[in-house]
């Protein structure tokens, strides 16, 4: 029995998130920045949380596959790649930049089940 606060998307499953997927993914992100024009930083956390509303998924976590699939960056997705390239853990990551866990999680792209 597992006790803890409930999943806020629980028909998510990662093991459905494959490479087709992905790509499926891409292709229509692309689509839809092209139609919404993000031009700055801000317009881009704008474009992701609505994506993601499309496809009932925490901004969070789209943000994650987004950059799974090579279709988002922005100024701290590079810092904490850069960051976790230099062998920097978690826990040094979250100290520098200031974010919680969870964010800096979904600044790195999944090295399992995708």
């Amino acid at each position: 029995m597992r006790i803890g606060r409930p999943k806020k998307k629980p028909g998510f499953d990662l093991s459905k998130l494959n490479e087709k997927t992905l790509l499926s993914i891409k292709g229509e992100f692309n689509s839809f920045i092209r139609e919404h024009e993000a031009d700055t930083e801000s317009d881009s956390f704008r474009m992701v949380k609505e994506f993601a509303d499309i496809h009932d998924m925490s901004p969070g976590k789209m943000r994650k596959i987004l950059i799974t699939a090579g279709v988002f960056e922005n100024d701290m997705s590079r810092l904490i790649a850069k960051l976790h390239g230099q062998g920097k853990s978690i826990d040094e990551i979250q100290k520098l930049t200031g974010l919680k866990k969870s964010a800096v999680n979904s600044y790195l792209p999944y090295t399992k089940g995708s």
